[in-house]
């Protein structure tokens, strides 16, 4: 169990949001955290994951632990990642419509059922066409906005 103080600023949005932190704790309180994933399994349930607005067309809500983060897409028709690359390795599976990746010069299509794995520092862009997609991406390892 790890227990330590941490920067306002760095606090999730979630919490930076709730009213306990705007009106109870002052800016000169310190702020501490705890990693949660060091107290073995847990359930997050719905009202801990809402949705937040991504690129624009895009709101997505994440989870993660030590070595791994999910993340979930809700992504609009005609929404476009722009050509990006990560540090980690990510997995997408699209359970909803469908999204179009760009790599190497190919658009590849990932509709229901189908993944795409993405090794690190692969350029592509992301995009949807006529219909909405709703997708899970799987990170290792993780980057700091899970819950």
């Amino acid at each position: 169990m790890t227990d330590h103080s941490c920067r306002r600023e760095d606090v999730a949005s979630e919490i930076k949001g709730t009213a306990e932190f705007r009106t109870l704790c002052p800016s000169t309180a310190t702020v501490m955290s705890k990693r949660l994933s060091d107290d073995g399994a847990r359930f997050v349930p719905r009202s801990l994951l809402p949705l937040r607005p991504d690129v624009s067309g895009a709101r997505t809500w994440a989870v993660g632990l030590a070595k791994v983060l999910m993340t979930y897409f809700e992504v609009d028709p005609g929404t476009r990642f722009e050509r990006h690359q990560h540090e980690g390795e990510q997995i997408t599976s699209v359970v909803e419509g469908e999204l179009m990746f760009e790599i190497d010069g190919t658009v590849v299509r990932v509709g229901p059922g189908e993944a795409i794995a993405i090794p690190a520092g692969t350029p592509h862009a992301v995009f949807t066409l006529d219909r909405a997609a709703r997708a899970f991406d799987s990170w290792s390892p993780p980057f700091p906005t899970a819950l």
